[in-house]
């Protein structure tokens, strides 16, 4: 490729990023962030300092939209603890879910004050996946270890569901689909109706 054709290509992308930043500036001005991405170390700094900006600016609302696929579990639990700073410090912090909340953006969405969903929107479940390479004792372990995380994320997603009534609100039906690898997914209206989501819009 032309070197003029790689250099006009790269001035489009960096005029489409700042145009990006810029609206960005514009949402977290009105104290909403955006998890619009898989879930990394990068999308985690962003997020939790965005997080922190706003808990330090004052204690009005805050409103985290997701769209995203999932991700890193340690890199999600990272977001997490800043939405339950903000929580501590009396913040309400609702997430929007427009979209699909998948795997890890789902476990976030219900750590907030509150769930909200679009009609269409999807929550996705499934088991915690890791790789290990060694012997008997390195299998047993990660083994251990990813038991332990199953059982955090059972007890954080139970803490969401209202409706004893739901199958969700049995501990060993969630404990079930979150150490299973094929997905489960929860409708806007299955949310609503287990009590996870606390409003559905059209």
């Amino acid at each position: 490729m032309r070197d003029d054709v790689i250099e006009y290509l790269v001035q489009g992308q960096q005029v489409q990023e700042r145009r990006q930043d810029r609206l960005r500036d514009r949402a977290l001005a009105q104290r909403r962030i955006f998890i619009d991405a898989e879930i990394d170390s990068a999308l985690t700094q962003r997020v939790s300092l965005e997080l922190e900006a706003l808990r330090l600016a004052g204690d009005e609302p805050i409103r985290i939209i997701i769209n995203c696929q999932g991700g890193d579990v340690a890199c999600g639990a990272g977001i997490i603890a800043s939405v339950r700073e903000l929580m501590r410090s009396g913040i309400e912090v609702t997430a929007e879910v427009r979209g699909d909340a998948d795997s890890m953006a789902a476990i976030i969405a219900c750590a907030c004050s509150r769930l909200e969903m679009n009609r269409l929107s999807r929550l996705m479940l499934h088991g915690v996946q890791g790789i290990v390479w060694g012997d008997v004792q390195d299998h047993e372990s990660e083994r251990q270890e990813l038991d332990r995380i199953t059982d955090e994320l059972v007890e954080l997603v139970a803490k969401r569901v209202r409706n004893p009534a739901s199958p969700l609100a049995d501990h060993k039906y969630l404990r079930k689909i979150l150490r299973d690898k094929r997905a489960t997914w929860v409708s806007a209206a299955d949310a609503l109706e287990a009590g996870i989501a606390d409003l559905v819009a059209d």
